[in-house]
């Protein structure tokens, strides 16, 4: 009896075992049969950005992507009420679905049906942003920050020359954008499904390198200003020629650093130019003489002659150092410069031709009178400027020595009157010994270079000349 019970309840545990076998692969059927069933999709979600996103069957993700990119618009807003929109349509935008992203094959596994079917969406998809580049850089050239008769350039502070010292300008604020930058920040709102983008808030105006406040504008005028305060008075007695801030200030350049340079090429064109107009000595003079004929005189020991390489050294050192003098130029030969004429409006003239002269004082005629200069064949009178440089009254002029025992001359002739224009013994005086004066004595009774005058004239003359006065001889 016991040995049947036993056996009835080991039939019954087989077949529980069994019932319970048949359930669950009834249950893993029908799990397969439902799962394998369209109503059963996979979703997706692709992020827009912002916290936005679009979310269906792979397929339709897709075609919101679509949708999303020609519907999209972006506004740009800036300085001065500035705001304007680029649309998606206009750039060619588009946000292409490229592949599923990690773990969305999965998806398709039958043991995840229920998850999905749960509402749990674990899967992504990734995707591109393309444009049209060149669509979109003609959109940019049609907004204002880029519209060159809207904006304002930015300029840095800057150094600038007032008439005596340099000063700051200062710096101008513009309304141009960086189109480098704003085309990164672009691409970075397309793909962030931004709709709003503040060119102020992303730094995208080009702003000034220098400011009032910048350390390298302080130092870059502190430099020019020391150059500027140098002076240099040039000396030509009479005439000065001053170099000093206004000019100097024309020698200064800086580069983009503010990196000041006192430019020594110019201070050098300016030297040859200094040197060429005032450095007379040995030129040809041109001007109009007493009689309204214009006349070339060439020759003399009147002038400068100037030392162009030492002096533009020296006035290169003064600017480095800032200082202020009152000097002479360098020279080989002292002379004169006076304002307008080289010689000044006090001089006497010499008109070999026409073998008559004249004394101007302060511009004014004060004498003239014919004379008789130098044999015309045999020892004329050389033509240039030439100065006084000695006076007496009376002298004896006398020749070379002819017998070195006695001392005897060649000749000895008393004046009363004796103006020296050369070293080599040439000058005014009176010539009493003459039988007239002018016309063309000269060519056989001329004198041996010196310049004849009457007894009068020579007093007349002596009374007025002073040592250095100016004289010009000429044809």
């Amino acid at each position: 009896m016991r040995r049947d019970l036993e056996m009835i309840s080991v039939g019954i545990q087989r077949w529980k075992i069994v019932l319970i076998l048949f359930s669950v692969a009834s249950l893993m059927t029908m799990y397969w049969v439902v799962s394998m069933q369209p109503s059963n999709p996979v979703y997706v979600r692709a992020y827009m950005g912002d916290g936005n996103f679009v979310e269906d069957m792979p397929g339709g993700v897709a075609m919101q992507l679509h949708n999303e990119a020609n519907q999209y618009a972006l506004t740009i807003v800036g300085k001065g009420g500035l705001e304007e929109i680029i649309f998606g349509h206009e750039i060619g935008l588009v946000f292409r679905a490229v592949d599923w992203v990690q773990g969305v094959p999965d998806a398709y596994s039958y043991w995840n049906w229920l998850n999905n079917k749960l509402g749990s969406y674990p899967h992504g998809m990734a995707f591109l942003v393309e444009y049209d580049s060149e669509a979109l850089d003609a959109r940019l050239d049609r907004l204002a920050v880029f519209d060159e008769t809207a904006t304002v350039i930015s300029v840095s502070a800057r150094p600038e020359f007032d008439g005596e010292r340099f000063v700051m300008v200062g710096e101008t604020i513009g309304t141009v954008a960086d189109r480098e930058m704003l085309i990164g920040n672009l691409r970075q709102a397309f793909v962030n499904g931004r709709t709003t983008l503040n060119l102020e808030e992303i730094g995208a105006y080009i702003t000034p390198r220098f400011t009032v406040a910048s350390s390298e504008l302080a130092a870059a005028i502190e430099s020019l200003n020391a150059y500027v305060a140098t002076s240099v008075t040039y000396d030509l007695n009479p005439k000065q020629v001053v170099v000093d801030a206004p000019l100097i200030a024309t020698w200064l350049s800086w580069d983009e650093n503010l990196t000041v340079t006192l430019q020594e090429d110019r201070v050098r064109a300016f030297m040859h130019v200094f040197v060429t107009t005032y450095s007379t000595f040995g030129t040809t003079r041109t001007f109009t003489n007493p009689l309204g004929r214009e006349v070339q005189v060439f020759g003399g020991s009147f002038g400068w002659q100037l030392d162009e390489y030492t002096e533009a050294n020296a006035l290169l050192h003064s600017i480095r150092h800032g200082e202020v003098a009152v000097r002479h130029p360098a020279h080989f030969r002292a002379g004169q410069m006076y304002e307008g004429l080289e010689w000044g409006n006090t001089f006497a003239q010499v008109d070999l031709s026409g073998q008559h002269m004249w004394l101007f004082v302060n511009g004014e005629l004060a004498m003239e009178s014919p004379v008789v200069t130098g044999m015309a064949h045999s020892s004329p009178t050389n033509q240039g400027v030439y100065t006084v440089l000695n006076m007496l009254s009376p002298t004896v002029l006398r020749g070379p020595v002819v017998d070195e025992e006695t001392g005897r001359r060649e000749w000895e002739a008393p004046v009363s009157y004796w103006m020296q224009t050369t070293w080599y013994g040439v000058g005014f005086h009176d010539a009493t010994w003459q039988p007239y004066f002018g016309g063309t004595r000269f060519q056989y009774g001329g004198s041996r270079g010196c310049i004849n005058l009457p007894l009068d004239a020579a007093r007349q003359l002596f009374g007025m000349a002073y040592n250095g006065m100016p004289v010009i001889v000429h044809h």
